[in-house]
């Protein structure tokens, strides 16, 4: 019998009509975001890479997406599990098995494959490409050229790197805030709680989510940095423990999370042999790195990372050298690079932990925790430095000269990581800018520093500096008319930390200004939780004490939602919330209920 027909024949038994995709035998929580975006990028792109860090759940995402198309691909979607693989020349008749292509005795089986795909309109996903990640670019690089309606979808914790390949990172589960206490209706609108409770009602029968757990719940899903697979093994242990034994037992993760499901894959039993799986993938001076940056327990630039992680005989001395294992790093999803004005760096809780057991291990903890300590000491010495003369600049009237130094302490604040720091900064910076009159400007800066001090517990107007503020406050509602310096003010206090700080600096003015407009038409969550309060009959006094904040906060936010929804009285406000939809997450609610005025009516 001819080769092709026998190929043929062995596709069509193998088949069955869609390929090969197994059952899932666990929901799959919520990624909506994350399924539209592959299903985009693969109508576009006929190789898509899924990249992210070990246990982000890259494979039941390619899997969600691969079912959902499985009628766009009329020969077949099959997966081809590269796990178990241990030599890279197994990868060819991997992909051969998978799609019911018998041995080729009398010929080269990539090119029988080659000829065997041919025309067809198939779906190939490749999951756990990482180990292999070389000869698969390469075989997939070649199988693209020779078979034009191929598609291929690629789950690794670093990309292919080859022409054409779309790249799209599968973020961690979102977690809850720390800024605020979240109500309990809200908890389950973040996929890692959901997650968590999802797993956990099939571990422990009648689990649920109550107030007496809520706060142990979101620290396990917090701690965990939202990943599926410690969040899973984390649920497991409710079978011994309770929710609040676990959280507390999280300080040893590793020796925790370690009941994973028999049949999954060995890297996937436990939370240690996930990570272990990426750091052995490493090459040595990539390990040493790794260990180092796991000495900060933040963000980090790469000023930071160049001074206290390189020399005293590693392999990372050079500045190009450290720039190329960052990026390799990052590629490997080891580091996350948070891409703002200035780029940062950062690692998941549990990859930075691993990482501190290897810097333990090699004996260079103690060199470079001194090292920690001694360059934030000096940073901190030189901000204060920086942010004590430039209010005592301004104070002396040399505006032009204070604002240099506060902008030069912003910018070290930047770097540090420092909320009530970054706030001071804001607050110093709306004193100049309310001097010259810039009032809109400054009001925006106050709110904003309102904000971020507000998330620390330490407002700025309670200080032996609240004079300063008051006058400027004084000034900036005497410029702008009250509504005005409400509006303003509300919009700083819906900046993120970095947008504040962009505003601030005069960076990214279109992006920023953008997202001071988009304020305008939307509710926080904030927003949301301070108006059902105002639908149960709260004061602005009482709001304030129920949620922890200042009464003129309460009263800012209010106002806000207000002037958002184009409301006058807190009856509108209330009878809004009624018509709410109880299962609307509230992440952001535009205001289409807004009452019609005059000018809204049709003439």
């Amino acid at each position: 019998m001819d080769p092709c027909t026998r190929s043929e024949q062995g596709f069509r038994a193998a088949a069955g009509g869609s390929g090969n995709l197994p059952a899932q035998l666990t929901s799959f929580v919520d990624r909506r975001s994350e399924v539209a975006e592959a299903k985009r990028m693969l109508s576009a792109a006929r190789l898509v890479t899924l990249k992210g860090p070990g246990g982000v759940g890259k494979t039941r995402l390619a899997l969600k997406v691969a079912t959902d198309l499985r009628r766009t691909f009329g020969d077949g979607v099959w997966l081809v599990e590269l796990g178990k693989i241990t030599d890279p020349a197994r990868l060819v008749p991997a992909l051969a098995e998978a799609v019911g292509l018998p041995e080729q005795p009398d010929r080269p089986l990539e090119a029988a494959l080659e000829e065997f795909l041919g025309a067809r309109r198939v779906l190939l996903v490749l999951d756990n490409c990482e180990h292999v990640v070389e000869v698969a670019a390469a075989v997939i690089g070649s199988l693209l050229r020779f078979c034009p309606r191929l598609r291929v979808l690629v789950t690794s914790r670093e990309p292919l790197d080859i022409p054409g390949e779309a790249v799209l990172s599968v973020p961690p589960l979102s977690v809850p805030p720390r800024a605020r206490p979240v109500p309990l209706a809200e908890l389950s609108t973040f996929s890692a709680v959901a997650l968590f409770v999802d797993r956990a009602t099939s571990a422990v029968a009648g689990f649920r989510l109550t107030e007496a757990n809520r706060e142990a719940v979101t620290e396990i899903c917090r701690r965990l940095d939202g990943l599926p697979l410690a969040i899973e093994l984390a649920a497991v242990r409710l079978r011994m423990l309770s929710v609040w034994q676990i959280a507390q037992r999280l300080s040893n993760r590793y020796g925790l999370l370690t009941a994973g499901a028999r049949a999954a894959p060995t890297r996937q039993q436990t939370l240690r042999s996930c990570i272990q799986w990426s750091y052995d993938l490493c090459s040595p001076p990539e390990r040493v790195l790794w260990a180092r940056l796991a000495i900060f327990d933040g963000g980090f630039e790469l000023k930071a990372a160049e001074d206290i992680c390189t020399g005293d005989g590693a392999t990372v001395e050079t500045l190009d050298g450290i720039l190329d294992l960052l990026a390799s790093l990052a590629d490997q999803s080891i580091l996350v690079i948070e891409r703002d004005a200035v780029v940062r760096y950062r690692m998941l809780d549990s990859i930075r932990d691993f990482g501190r057991e290897k810097l333990r291990e090699i004996g260079e903890y103690p060199v470079l925790s001194r090292r920690y300590r001694s360059w934030y000491a000096d940073l901190v010495a030189r901000v204060n430095v920086a942010l004590g003369v430039g209010v005592v600049a301004w104070r002396q009237g040399d505006a032009v000269r204070a604002l240099e130094l506060l902008e030069k302490s912003l910018r070290l604040k930047r770097e540090m990581d420092e909320p009530l720091g970054t706030a001071w900064c804001l607050e110093a910076l709306a004193w100049i800018a309310a001097g010259v009159a810039d009032h809109r400007r400054a009001a925006t800066l106050l709110g904003a520093a309102a904000a971020l001090a507000e998330s620390t517990g330490v407002p700025t107007s309670s200080s032996y500096l609240a004079a300063y503020h008051e006058r400027c406050e004084r000034q900036v509602r005497a410029g702008l008319s009250e509504p005005g310096f409400r509006t303003a003010f509300a919009r700083g206090m819906d900046l993120s930390v970095e947008d504040a700080i962009s505003y601030a600096l005069k960076e990214k003015q279109a992006e920023v200004a953008a997202a001071v407009v988009k304020s305008d038409a939307t509710i926080t969550r904030r927003e949301r939780e301070v108006a059902r309060l105002v639908a149960e009959g709260l004061s602005n006094n009482e709001i304030a004490g129920r949620l922890v904040i200042s009464p003129r906060t309460a009263e800012t936010h209010v106002q806000h939602i207000l002037l958002k929804l184009g409301f006058t009285s807190r009856a509108q406000i209330a009878a809004w919330v009624v018509e709410l939809p109880d299962h609307d997450p509230g992440e952001r609610h535009a205001g289409p209920r807004r009452q019609a005025t005059a000018r809204d009516r049709p003439k």
